[in-house]
């Protein structure tokens, strides 16, 4: 890293979500910046994929884009579960479909 960190405020702090402004000085030049980092609870990302290499979507509505989007099932890891236990409660295959 060629940077410190020499300070740190919480822009945002929400249900599942919050967003840390960290202040930082580079290292040799001195030079001043900013950094934005979205701290989450742990999750998992599944990415189904069929014997022929097809991978598998689910849709969802996703407020930021008012509509429908295809994705890839994810849920998020309660505490003290191991991430395998929550990727098991992703949606069933029937709300699964294949891009091809």
């Amino acid at each position: 890293m060629n940077y410190e960190v020499t300070g740190s405020r919480t822009a945002y702090d929400g249900k599942i979500m919050k967003v840390v402004c960290d202040d930082i000085v580079y290292h040799g030049s001195g030079r001043k910046s900013k950094r934005e980092v979205v701290v989450k609870e742990d999750f998992v990302i599944i990415i189904p994929a069929l014997p022929n290499g097809d991978l598998m979507l689910v849709t969802q509505f996703r407020h930021p884009f008012g509509s429908m989007t295809a994705t890839f099932p994810a849920g998020n890891v309660d505490a003290g579960e191991a991430p395998e236990a929550a990727a098991r409660r992703a949606p069933p295959p029937a709300s699964l479909f294949s891009l091809s």
